[in-house]
């Protein structure tokens, strides 16, 4: 899922004519996927092949700073690339006039920005709270090597998918890609 993305990202910084506002959102979207999957997978793993115990405080509230703040950013790609999209189809010939590559990566840069201040809150406020237990509540009682197998699943489902929803269905990319294989 991770290669897939960094694969994309390769495709677009090449060729200049996938430098448009909907290839820049799309390769947004793959580093969104990216970081996602780089910042709770290897611990999940860890903890399901038994290699790894236990997480140390400053490590958990970085690495649930760095995943809250990934998904929080995957919908406002998705919300931008939406907006995107609906651009597009309402004012066709203005479209390129309203939607530039400047305009969409500052915008895109503003929509980083506002995620992470958003998600700052999380670990200021779980710092006064009681460490994490070997159980937790979550309807039904979870070990948690059960929570981190039941979350593996729900984490790896969109990274896994984004690409090819977003990017197998352009010519554009479906050509580039079918170039390199």
């Amino acid at each position: 899922m991770g290669l897939a993305n960094v694969k994309l990202l390769i495709c677009f910084t090449r060729p200049v004519k996938l430098h448009k506002p909907m290839y820049l959102l799309i390769c947004n979207l793959a580093v969104v996927d990216i970081m996602i999957t780089s910042s709770v997978i290897p611990t999940i793993i860890g903890v399901l092949f038994g290699t790894v115990k236990s997480i140390s405080y400053v490590p958990c509230l970085i690495q649930m700073f760095v995943y809250h703040w990934s998904s929080v950013m995957e919908m406002f790609a998705l919300a931008f690339m939406a907006f995107d999209r609906v651009l597009a189809v309402s004012y066709p010939f203005q479209y390129h006039n309203y939607l530039t590559n400047a305009r969409t990566l500052i915008t895109a840069s503003i929509l980083w920005l506002s995620s992470a201040c958003i998600i700052a809150v999380t670990p200021a406020t779980v710092i006064p709270l009681p460490h994490c237990y070997p159980k937790l509540k979550v309807g039904l009682v979870l070990t948690l090597e059960e929570w981190y197998g039941v979350v593996f699943v729900v984490i790896i489902g969109p990274p896994f998918v984004n690409p090819f929803v977003y990017c197998l269905r352009t010519k554009e990319i479906r050509f580039k890609l079918m170039k390199v294989f």
